[in-house]
């Protein structure tokens, strides 16, 4: 779990004092969900593999698969 402070679009009434733009951004507390990834090394080396004997003999970085 992971937990921070976002800001929040208010939308609120014009006026001078408070909201001059008619909107203001407010600071609100998030927590989000990081899923981690346990199995990074197996399947690195499952993938190493296969690339070696197809001829690759560079590593390669690419996007997990959420």
């Amino acid at each position: 779990m992971e937990f921070s402070y976002e800001n929040k679009y208010i939308p609120c009434e014009k006026n001078k004092k408070d909201c001059p733009s008619g909107y203001r951004y407010d600071k609100e507390p998030s927590i989000k969900t990081v899923q981690t990834d346990r199995n990074q090394s197996a399947r690195d080396a499952t993938i190493e593999a296969c690339m070696y004997g197809k001829g690759w003999r560079e590593k390669t970085y690419y996007w997990p698969q959420w």
